[in-house]
């Protein structure tokens, strides 16, 4: 009688949880549970092995170029952060998130390079899912990479603008961006 009493407990929660779990109060509260200092460290750590040229700035951070590129592996409270301005974006930045809303990881970039940025390169590979540009610039271009030769365009980030989701056609398939300071 037990083991049936605790089978029908397990069934019956796991079938709450499945009910409750589409609603999306729930699923904001689940994207902003923190991970642990040590399982964070332990993604940092693989990150700056898998990624070179990344020095760990603090316990969430990892930056490349200087500074230029800055990996958030966790976001900071927007209250204790007083240049974070515009959906957790620091001003003088544009940056890629991994879950919508602007949650998750954030890949910040404050250079606007002339040549296609690889997200690859930063451990964000196929990770975006909403985006804010909060910095002037003429036009950010994201493709995904179909081969060497072939890129499909995925979406542009004008100036001072943000997009809470890319749609389900673009989530998660972000293999690279073109940034552009002036009109082409």
């Amino acid at each position: 009688m037990r083991k049936i009493n605790a089978l029908l407990l397990a069934i019956a929660a796991t079938l709450l949880g499945l009910t409750v779990a589409g609603s999306p109060a729930v699923a904001q509260v689940s994207s902003s549970v923190q991970p642990s200092s040590a399982s964070i460290q332990a993604q940092a750590t693989q990150i700056l092995r898998d990624h070179p040229g990344g020095v760990q700035i603090s316990p969430t951070q990892i930056a490349w170029q200087g500074g230029a590129v800055i990996l958030n592996l966790q976001l900071p409270s927007r209250s204790s952060t007083p240049n974070v301005i515009f959906d957790g974006c620091p001003d003088g930045y544009y940056c890629f998130f991994s879950l919508k809303n602007f949650g998750g990881t954030m890949i910040q970039f404050s250079t606007c390079s002339s040549t296609s940025t690889y997200f690859s390169t930063y451990g964000f590979d196929k990770l975006a899912s909403s985006w804010v540009v909060n910095r002037s610039l003429w036009d950010i271009d994201v493709y995904e990479v179909i081969s060497p030769t072939y890129w499909n365009y995925l979406w542009g980030e004008p100036a001072y603008a943000a997009q809470s989701y890319v749609g389900t056609v673009a989530d998660n398939r972000a293999d690279m961006f073109e940034c552009f300071l002036t009109h082409y």
